[in-house]
């Protein structure tokens, strides 16, 4: 018997034996998206790979509140909780998470500290941002060409640069990287659909 006549006479409409077919042709897949959500949700999410496979094929509902859910689980994770996860993401589920703590510079930083300890601060934590970002990435490949065509500058290069190239004086220089830490490339985000 060949697997087409296999299947449709003891798979085809039956829903239990549908989801033990579907899950046996992609188990390879499914254990690595099982280690990934297991990274994100800890104890929330089922703890063996069978266990997994059982809840995405029996339990759809289910399923998709995790799913629907990785994300904003994802954004709001710390990068040290975040070991199993490094080279795994997604160039978009990485993009998004960098958003969200680019977002969250302004509360990081010390307002009582004169603008250029501020300004450091800013500058430093946009960099980590990226840095960290860069290290979650799956694609690798991408991650060194950013590596290599856009560096993480020195502060003292960056100020440079908007005091001899954009004309600034130092104190506007100092408030524009404040403001700016928080800036993303829209062009970036939209190609990934997060514009």
């Amino acid at each position: 018997m060949k697997y087409p006549e296999w299947y449709e006479k003891y798979v085809k409409g039956r829903s239990e034996a549908e989801a033990k077919e579907q899950a046996y042709r992609n188990k390879a897949a499914d254990r690595e998206q099982f280690q990934k959500y297991r990274a994100i949700f800890g104890n929330k999410f089922p703890e063996t790979f069978a266990k997994y496979q059982g809840l995405k094929y029996n339990n759809p509902e289910k399923w998709q509140s995790f799913v629907d859910s990785k994300q904003d689980r994802l954004d709001q994770m710390d990068f040290a909780d975040m070991g199993r996860l490094k080279e795994r993401l997604g160039n978009k589920e990485v993009r998004s998470w960098y958003l969200a703590h680019d977002a969250k510079i302004p509360d990081m930083i010390d307002k009582s500290q004169p603008i250029e300890i501020q300004a450091r601060q800013a500058f430093e934590l946009r960099n980590t941002f990226r840095t960290q970002a860069r290290d979650l990435m799956k694609d690798q490949r991408l991650r060194a060409e950013l590596d290599r065509d856009d560096k993480n500058k020195a502060f003292e290069e960056l100020l440079k640069h908007k005091i001899e190239d954009k004309g600034l004086s130092y104190a506007e220089a100092l408030e524009d990287i404040l403001a700016s830490a928080t800036k993303t490339r829209r062009s970036v985000n939209e190609s990934l659909g997060l514009g």
